[in-house]
């Protein structure tokens, strides 16, 4: 007999042909835990997808063939200038694509 966690009670039995089978009796409040036990680990994990997603900030670029920099502020003086939409990226992937800060801005 094993107990577990999550289970009242675990046996073992060994089968004529010598496989194991495990036979468990669960209770209905270790039903509950475990699932709030997964709960808890699906929060966690959104927390920390969150708290990694809100420290990459936005930032704006112009997606013009000349366009070089990224901007904090969708109103920047060095956007004025730009021909086509103004996009709104991640910090990581304006430098990804070779974006600088505007020197409005720094």
């Amino acid at each position: 007999m094993i107990k577990s966690k999550h289970f009242k009670e675990i046996e073992v039995v060994e089968l004529p042909n010598h496989m194991l089978f495990l036979d468990y009796k669960v209770t209905q409040l270790n039903k509950i835990n475990f699932i709030k036990d997964n709960i808890k680990f699906t929060l966690t994990l959104l927390a920390f997808v969150l708290v990694s997603y809100q420290n990459d900030p936005k930032v704006y670029i112009c997606m013009g063939k000349n366009s070089k920099r990224y901007h904090y502020t969708k109103h920047c003086r060095g956007l004025s200038r730009c021909s086509t939409k103004i996009y709104e990226v991640t910090l990581s992937k304006a430098k990804e694509i070779g974006r600088t800060l505007c020197g409005w801005e720094d």
